[in-house]
């Protein structure tokens, strides 16, 4: 609830901490914006993770007001393995869509893509399309042994595909 936010940043209030809300996707919560407004109203400065299919140039504006100071949006990959690993077809043009807008209310925001078997081949493509978008910050993350991935083994990266992303990183 709001109160047991409120309850909870005041305990914090002295440390400085940047507040990041995350999930799932936070922009769920019912009261998000609310939140958003209390936590900024408390002197914090906060940001969030996000899957960025609920930002159109409407919210990202509200996401200025509510004095947003950083945003990661995860994009896993170009579409059809974006859009197979969220499960959701349209997912990826969504997230696009909100990269785009936050853009538009002056955010610069960072991507985070999680590298599995799925994807592993599209770093170059990914990296193209983020720096054609004027992009400047790439967050690309190894998938962990956790939820879907230990279910499917065909995620996983192989050792030597791993050492090839950590080159990649490198020479990037």
């Amino acid at each position: 609830t709001i109160g047991d936010i409120e309850a909870t940043l005041k305990t914090i209030r002295n440390a400085g901490p940047v507040i990041c809300l995350t999930g799932g996707e936070p922009m769920l919560h019912p009261d998000y914006f609310e939140i958003a407004r209390l936590i900024r109203s408390m002197g914090f400065f906060w940001g969030m993770t996000t899957n960025a299919t609920l930002i159109d140039d409407e919210t990202a504006r509200k996401l200025r007001e509510a004095g947003m100071s950083t945003v990661s949006v995860s994009l896993d990959g170009m579409e059809r393995s974006h859009d197979s690993l969220r499960q959701t077809d349209g997912a990826w043009r969504l997230a696009i869509r909100g990269l785009k807008a936050l853009q538009k209310a002056g955010f610069e925001p960072q991507v985070t893509t999680v590298v599995h078997q799925g994807n592993f081949d599209e770093l170059e493509q990914l990296y193209d399309l983020l720096s054609e978008m004027g992009i400047r910050s790439w967050r690309p993350i190894n998938v962990e042994p956790i939820g879907r991935a230990c279910e499917s083994g065909d995620m996983m990266l192989r050792p030597e595909q791993f050492a090839r992303l950590l080159r990649y990183i490198r020479d990037k």
